[in-house]
C-alpha cells in the first residue's frame, strides 16, 4: 500500500505483515548462502512523540520488550550498537554561518516525532534492515526510519 504523509512531500510504502515475513525469509535465505557481497550498514532511528507519555506499566513493558529485541538481534549478529537518547530538551542544535556559531536549545527541526534512540545494523540488504526494524517494539508506538550508510 502506498501512502502520502501530510508531513512529507513524497509518498512511502507500507508493508503488510506477510510482506515483512516474506522479506525476513528471503533475508535469512540470502544470509545462509555463501556470497562474496559485503553486508551493508544501516542507521535505524527510533522516533517517538515526546508529548505522549506511556503509563509506568507501558514504559516497563516497552523496556522489557526492547531488551528481548536487543538480545535477539545481537544473537543474529545484525545489531552492532545502539542506545536511547536523552529528551530533546536536553539537546542543542549547532550551526556555523559566516564565521559565527549559532546554538539553539532542543531539536534540529519542528516536528511532532523526535529521535529517541538509534541502532546501527549490519544486514545483507535493505529488506533485512526493514524486517529487523519492524520487529523493534517501538515500531508499534512511534516510527522507525532505516537508512543505509553512504558507501562511495
Amino acid at each position: 500500500m502506498t501512502c502520502l504523509c501530510p508531513l512529507r512531500a513524497r509518498s512511502f510504502v507500507v508493508s503488510t505483515t506477510n510482506a515483512i515475513k516474506a522479506n525476513a525469509t528471503k533475508a535469512n535465505a540470502t544470509k545462509a548462502n555463501v556470497t562474496k557481497e559485503e553486508p551493508m550498514k544501516f542507521l535505524m532511528l527510533i522516533c517517538v512523540d515526546e508529548s505522549k507519555h506511556p503509563t509506568p506499566e507501558e514504559a516497563r513493558d516497552h523496556r522489557a520488550a526492547t531488551d528481548v529485541w536487543v538480545h535477539e538481534m545481537d544473537g543474529r549478529g545484525v545489531r552492532l550498537h545502539g542506545n536511547a537518547l536523552q529528551p530533546v530538551r536536553a539537546g542543542k542544535t549547532v550551526r556555523a554561518r559566516h564565521g559565527e556559531v549559532l546554538i539553539a536549545d532542543g531539536p534540529f527541526a519542528e516536528t511532532k516525532e523526535q529521535i529517541a534512540g538509534f541502532d546501527i545494523l549490519e544486514c545483507v540488504d535493505l529488506d533485512e534492515a526493514v524486517e529487523v526494524a519492524s520487529r523493534h517494539p517501538m515500531a508499534g508506538f512511534g516510527a522507525i526510519e532505516v537508512r543505509a550508510f553512504y558507501q562511495p
